[in-house]
């Protein structure tokens, strides 16, 4: 029985004045919620609900006024939140990747972590009773938490469970119902909550995914609804089954009536005679992820599409929808100007839904949403001046954007509609683009509304993107680096190029006669710094690998910094004041995958991450010392045996003492683990890993005293 979750955005944005977790070097100073990732879990209390919303963290809304809900507070939870219970001013939350998360909710519109627990890998429900949570563990089974401090949950008491889906938990009195995939229903007793017992587990027909329970029955969502006798508990047995005309995932028990819900609808059955469901009526304007009541009222989650749903539910044959919200759109890209951040959010769901949000950053702080506007075709890149953007799109061209009113922008031109911009550039009175099947456009933007391609360049490896330097244009194509001399944009020329890099080149941005790109290779990445001071002959000077750079997402480059958007939850920042030895200096982690980044004139960044605007404060590394010289090579020499089972030995090789780090990272960019080893010597040391999960290919990462120096891909079989 999950508790069921909505989804509503209202803009929230708030100044943290510390370092996150796991900073280096960098501030987070506001955040601005744009999108959330998921509706999950919900709980109602007091005319608020509090949403589990995947990577979007905790959401609290305001449901007093059923057809306008308000979103009043927000906070991150650091992993894909699953569940979400609510008890005496506190919120507890469960993860997807393990961590039972306590929040004080006593200020709903500011609530504040008080405590976490890592558990075990992908904890998927949790129920709150009197005095104590229960935690349903995807592979382990039953955890029960202590809540005599609130603040403070206390692990008492766990029971595994035969099999290693559990899928959803329900509790009635001391006794825990769990479905577990193709495993069925088991039964826990938890009379002593200190060693709580497993009594039996039996089949149930298909499999199971939601449970509920009340006395003397549960209510299992099996594809259909399967009722079970408990009137003997040591001899339980199927007694009734009802066949909605959809694929039951979920069940919450309330006034009578079994609410079913799935991707089909919202289903009800009568289970006044508790044996023999009944269909009762039907709400199938929407998919049906969960649902949460309060009397006569409930709150509806439909997933992605169309967010939250508000119900009146007092006739289950005629139930009305009152009102809701839904925003089912990602922050993909971003572009900032002094006052402004344009910001491209994908249609997801539908084709050619795209949109273009602008943000007021005048006060970096307090970031707060303006205008929108629909773009009706498909955003690549985004670039912006003072009064324009310019969007990059997939089979659209190259669109223009005003944006002089910031709370009604609309689009005012463009041009090649039927063509594919992958990236763009500005420079003066011209747009730089680079072509799907083409190679490098030039287009005059010197009469906004009305640009026009005038010159062309093809490539036949093809390009990736493009960044401009005085005359000069680099290029990353699937071949290599090439330098463009653009000093004539009718008749662009090739000047020169460059294969000899550490893997596939991807985005790229410039300073002076250095640019420094993205490259990928054997499911690493990171930066590379190219001299193109000849741009006949431009050569790679040094790289850097950083973690998620395999799927980097986005490149810039101030100063002697460059800030990449890394896709495994992090802004990362290489120095490459010395081109030959570039390192990392900073980052900071976001609550999902980083999407793009942007310098600000001020100093700042802004970073996207699917769901939130993230404002950094980077100054912190003027301070940091410049990176001493290397030892010619540190690396994670082997890795056996491997693949492996349980775990795997990994040999840690430094030519000079230093502290290390190890970080071991999934194929999605997820960090699943880390291992502080303290200072090492140099030499060999032979340490063992165990991942948290049962199978899995895992990306496992060297760092030196703060430098990332190596990384080894070892693969766990079972």
């Amino acid at each position: 029985m999950k508790k069921p979750a909505m989804i509503i955005t209202l803009i929230l944005s708030q100044a943290v004045a510390v370092l996150a977790v796991d900073s280096l070097n960098v501030n987070l100073i506001g955040r601005l919620n744009l999108c959330w990732s998921t509706t999950g879990d919900i709980c109602l209390q007091d005319g608020l609900a509090y949403l589990a919303t995947g990577y979007s963290g905790l959401r609290i809304l305001d449901v007093s006024d059923a057809e306008q809900p308000v979103e009043i507070g927000w906070c991150d939870t650091w992993g894909s939140a699953t569940s979400v219970g609510v008890a005496n001013g506190y919120a507890y939350v469960t993860t997807y990747w393990g961590g039972f998360r306590t929040y004080d909710v006593s200020d709903p519109a500011h609530p504040v972590e008080t405590d976490v627990q890592d558990l075990e890998y992908m904890l998927s429900d949790i129920v709150l009773t009197e005095g104590y949570a229960w935690v349903a563990g995807r592979w382990e089974g039953l955890y029960i938490f202590d809540l005599s401090d609130p603040a403070h949950p206390l692990q008492i008491g766990s029971c595994n469970n035969p099999g290693s889906d559990t899928f959803d938990l329900a509790v009635c009195d001391t006794l825990a119902y769990l479905v577990d995939g193709y495993n069925g229903l088991s039964l826990v007793d938890a009379g002593d909550p200190d060693a709580p017992i497993l009594l039996w587990t039996i089949d149930v027909p298909n499999t199971t995914w939601g449970v509920d329970a009340q006395p003397g029955w549960a209510y299992v969502a099996s594809n259909e609804l399967y009722a079970v006798n408990l009137a003997d508990p040591y001899d339980p047995h199927v007694s009734g089954y009802w066949a909605p005309d959809c694929y039951a995932t979920d069940v919450e028990l309330h006034g009578g009536y079994a609410w079913v819900t799935c991707n089909s609808g919202l289903f009800i059955a009568s289970i006044y005679n508790p044996g023999v469901p009944v269909e009762a009526g039907s709400f199938t304007d929407y998919p049906a992820h969960d649902i949460a009541f309060a009397d006569d009222f409930a709150v509806l989650s439909t997933g992605n599409i169309s967010g939250v749903r508000t119900l009146d539910v007092s006739d289950p044959a005629e139930v009305v929808e009152l009102g809701g919200f839904a925003r089912p759109l990602q922050a993909q890209t971003i572009a900032v100007n002094s006052n402004l951040a344009a910001i491209g959010l994908i249609g997801y769901i539908d084709p050619y839904t795209d949109r273009l949000r602008l943000v007021d950053i005048s006060d970096s702080g307090q970031s707060w949403e303006r205008g929108e506007v629909e773009l009706h075709a498909n955003l690549m890149r985004l670039a912006i001046t003072e009064q324009y953007a310019f969007a990059a799109c997939q089979n659209g061209g190259l669109l223009v954007i005003d944006i002089s009113d910031p709370d009604a922008p609309f689009a005012a031109g463009g041009c090649d509609p039927e063509d594919t911009l992958y990236n763009l550039t500005l420079a003066g009175d011209y747009a730089f683009a680079t072509v799907q099947g083409l190679g490098l456009r030039a287009i005059d933007i010197s009469e906004p509304i009305d640009p026009f391609t005038c010159g062309e360049l093809g490539i036949a490896a093809g390009t990736c993107d493009v960044a401009v330097s005085g005359e000069l244009a680099c290029v990353t194509t699937f071949g290599g680096f090439s330098v463009v001399d653009i000093s004539d944009p009718e008749q662009m020329e090739m000047l020169g190029s460059t294969g000899d890099l550490p893997g596939l080149p991807g985005y790229v941005d410039v300073n002076g006669t250095l640019a420094c790109l993205i490259w990928v290779e054997d499911g690493s990445g990171g930066v590379c710094v190219v001299d193109f001071a000849d741009p006949l002959n431009p050569v790679p000077r040094g790289w850097c690998l950083t973690p998620g750079g395999d799927c980097a997402s986005g490149l810039v480059v101030r100063d002697h910094y460059a800030c990449v958007a890394d896709q495994a939850g992090r802004v990362q920042i290489v120095d490459f004041s010395d081109p030959d030895d570039p390192f990392i200096a900073g980052s900071y982690p976001m609550p999902d995958r980083t999407k793009d980044v942007a310098w600000h004139s001020g100093g700042l960044i802004y970073a996207v991450d699917g769901n939130d605007l993230a404002v950094l404060d980077f100054t912190l590394l003027e301070h940091v010392a410049p990176q001493p010289a290397a030892p010619e090579r540190y690396s994670l020499l082997s890795a056996y045996p491997n693949p492996f089972n349980a775990q795997v030995t990994l040999q840690v090789q430094l030519t000079a003492p230093g502290r290390v780090e190890l970080r071991m990272w999934d194929l999605l960019g997820r960090q699943v683990d880390r291992l502080g080893m303290g200072t090492l010597p140099a030499g060999g040391t032979n340490l063992t890993w165990q991942p948290p999960a049962a199978s899995g290919v895992y990306l496992v990462e060297l760092s030196v005293n703060g430098v990332v120096r190596d990384q080894l891909r070892v693969t766990q079989v079972k």
